[in-house]
C-alpha cells in the first residue's frame, strides 16, 4: 500500500510575526512541524501496527528550511520525503497550494504509480481554514473523509475504515481506495520517533522539486487571495488566573469567576 503523508512546516504559534511589506507570515523564524501532521503519520503507523505492509512518503510544500518537517516526518515513520520549493510558490493561498499539490501528486505517480491514499492533518495551525484535503480530493477525482480520529484497512482489502465523532458518537465510515484521508486530534498521542531515526533524519539529504519540474512550460497558478491589512492581538489579554495553594478555594474562586464571566 503507497500512502502520501502531506505536512506542512508551521512558525512557533507562540512567536509568529508578519512581514510588513508582503503582508505574508515571515518564516525564518522558530519553526515546527503542524502538529494535526503528527497524526496523519500516526495514521500510517496504526496500519503497519495491524499487519498492512504500507509504503509512506512525505511531502510538502514551503521555503528550503521546510526541510525540517520532512526530517520530523522521516523520524516519525515515513519512508521517503519530498520538498517542493521555489520562489515562485510564495505567498500561495489555499487555491495555489492545492494545485501544486495536485500537479505533484501526478507527476509522482506517473513515475512511481498512483496513491493508494493521501492521509493529512485536519489543518494547519498558522492558515486553519481546513479546507486544504477537501479541496486536493476534489482536483484529483478521489473519495474523502475529514477530521478522522483513526483508520484500518477492510477486510476485502479495497478500502479504510475511518473511526469519525459526531453528536450522536462515534461512527465508521467506509472510504474505498483512492482516497484523501485529513486526521484530527484524538485521545492517543502521537507516538515519540525513535532517537536512531531522528539522528537518520537530521542528516538526510531530501529531494526537491521546483516549479519547472512540476509544471514544466504550463503556467503557474496564482493565488487569487491576499492580506489586506493586520494587526497583533494581545493573547494575554482577558485571561483568568488562579494561583491557589489551597485546591478547594482555588477551585472556588475559578467557578466565581467563570459565573461572573457568564460562561457558567
Amino acid at each position: 500500500m503507497r500512502i502520501l503523508v502531506c505536512v506542512k512546516q508551521v512558525p512557533d504559534p507562540q512567536k509568529v510575526r508578519m512581514e510588513e511589506t508582503t503582508k505574508r507570515i515571515d518564516r525564518r523564524g522558530d519553526s515546527m512541524i503542524s502538529p494535526f501532521d503528527l497524526y496523519a503519520l500516526e495514521g500510517v503507523k496504526t496500519l503497519r501496527d495491524a499487519g498492512v505492509q504500507v509504503h509512506a512518503t512525505a511531502v510538502t510544500m514551503g521555503p528550503a528550511q521546510a526541510v525540517t518537517a520532512l526530517h520530523d516526518s522521516y523520524a516519525s515513520g515515513a519512508d521517503d520525503c519530498l520538498l517542493l520549493s521555489d520562489e515562485a510558490f510564495a505567498g500561495a493561498d489555499l487555491r495555489k497550494t492545492a494545485l501544486v499539490l495536485q500537479k505533484a501528486i501526478e507527476k509522482m505517480e506517473e513515475k512511481d504509480g498512483p496513491f493508494d491514499a493521501i492521509f493529512c492533518g485536519a489543518k494547519s495551525i498558522d492558515g486553519g481554514n481546513s479546507m486544504l484535503p477537501a479541496y486536493l480530493a476534489q482536483l484529483l477525482g478521489r473519495s474523502h473523509a475529514a477530521y478522522a480520529l483513526g483508520c484500518r484497512m477492510t477486510g476485502d482489502g479495497e478500502a479504510l475504515e475511518i473511526l469519525k465523532e459526531n453528536d450522536l458518537g462515534n461512527q465508521v465510515y467506509r472510504v474505498p481506495f483512492p482516497c484523501v484521508v485529513s486526521f484530527t486530534k484524538n485521545s492517543q498521542e502521537p507516538t515519540y520517533p525513535l532517537i536512531e531515526r531522528i539522528i537518520t533524519a537530521s542528516s538526510m539529504d531530501v529531494p526537491v522539486l521546483n516549479a519547472g519540474d512540476i509544471f514544466g512550460d504550463q503556467q503557474i497558478p496564482q493565488a487569487q487571495t491576499a492580506v489586506d491589512s493586520f494587526e497583533y492581538r494581545d493573547m494575554r489579554r482577558g485571561s483568568l488566573i488562579v494561583n491557589d495553594k489551597d485546591q478547594e478555594e482555588g477551585a472556588r474562586k475559578l467557578a466565581k469567576m467563570l459565573y461572573d464571566a457568564h460562561v457558567l
